[in-house]
């Protein structure tokens, strides 16, 4: 098998997904476009930069085929993997992948990718971006849409289904709606687990602005919103039954990133990390009798209540001391 890991930090040990050997390359993040940018050409326009993630991508695939004996097969099997911007990368470019190896066994696996949950009151409506901390706490009417700056900044690949979809129903000037991941997954055709956590704090702290919940306690709202909207978002995975092989394991954390000691029950009372679902998952081994593993832990403020959750290095510092 080929495992394909795109990583905004260092490699992650997969060593525990190799059952009998493989071919494991890494692929560093060092376009900052999610690994979807077309760009080759830097301006002033750019701040002098180029984006050229998925661009890489497809050169990294030609290097494979040509110098280390990647070939296309029904013995062939290729799981793309990320974390963060590389699991955004996962989810955008599998189909590219399975296009390239129609033949072989092509499935990704995206951790901490789900960039981002729908918000039914985020304008414009339908957008996939939520409403960030502020424009939440000021209250209606929302004044902060959100636009297409940053696709056409990176000239993103944006998947061709999903964009002629916006073009034929809400027109060309909402194509953009396709960089949201809960708007492109229902174009994904490939099979795909998602990792991820209901309250991703890259997501809440970094993206959306949330202030320190020791400063301003009504953070604490935001977040439980943020986790309300995640879960709502992501049922479109654990609720879909047009893609039966698609599975999920979404825990009750605040954290970017799925860790090793956090786990969730499976269908047979067992409490397993996602490590072993996805193994199940990708070799087909038949232990679990469902990939989709959702947490059901419950608090009375909404907030995240897994025990087993690993906010190690995930949390900003003036945060961790709080949760």
């Amino acid at each position: 098998m080929l495992l394909l890991a795109m990583s905004c930090d260092s490699v992650v040990d997969f060593n525990w997904l190799f059952l009998g050997g493989g071919l494991f390359r890494y692929v560093p993040y060092c376009t900052g476009d999610t690994h979807t940018g077309t760009r080759t050409a830097a301006s002033p326009a750019t701040f002098g930069l180029h984006f050229d993630g998925h661009l890489n991508f497809a050169r990294i695939l030609d290097e494979l085929t040509a110098n280390y004996g990647l070939v296309d097969g029904p013995d062939v099997q290729i799981l793309l993997t990320g974390d963060s911007a590389g699991g955004v990368g996962a989810f955008t470019n599998v189909d590219f992948l399975a296009s390239r190896y129609p033949s072989s066994v092509v499935k990704a696996a995206p951790n901490a990718g789900y960039f981002f949950p729908g918000d039914p009151l985020s304008p414009p409506t339908g957008n996939g971006i939520p409403l960030d901390y502020a424009d939440w706490a000021a209250g209606p009417p929302y004044n902060n849409p959100h636009n297409d700056t940053v696709t056409l900044l990176w000239q993103a690949q944006l998947d061709p289904t999903c964009v002629q979809h916006y073009n034929a129903t809400l027109g060309p000037a909402f194509t953009y709606f396709c960089g949201s991941v809960s708007n492109l997954y229902p174009f994904i055709v490939s099979p795909v687990f998602t990792i991820e956590n209901m309250y991703d704090s890259n997501q809440i702290f970094k993206q959306m602005g949330t202030p320190n919940p020791a400063v301003l306690p009504r953070s604490k709202e935001y977040i439980a919103r943020y986790g309300a909207l995640m879960r709502n978002s992501t049922m479109q995975i654990s609720h879909n039954t047009a893609k039966p092989g698609d599975g999920i394991f979404l825990a009750s954390c605040l954290a970017h990133g799925m860790g090793r000691t956090t786990t969730l029950k499976a269908s047979d009372g067992r409490l397993v990390g996602f490590q072993e679902v996805l193994a199940d998952w990708f070799f087909g081994q038949g232990k679990f009798a469902s990939h989709r593993l959702v947490d059901g832990c419950s608090s009375a403020d909404g907030l995240p209540c897994n025990p087993t959750c690993d906010h190690a290095g995930t949390l900003p510092e003036d945060v961790l001391g709080i949760w």
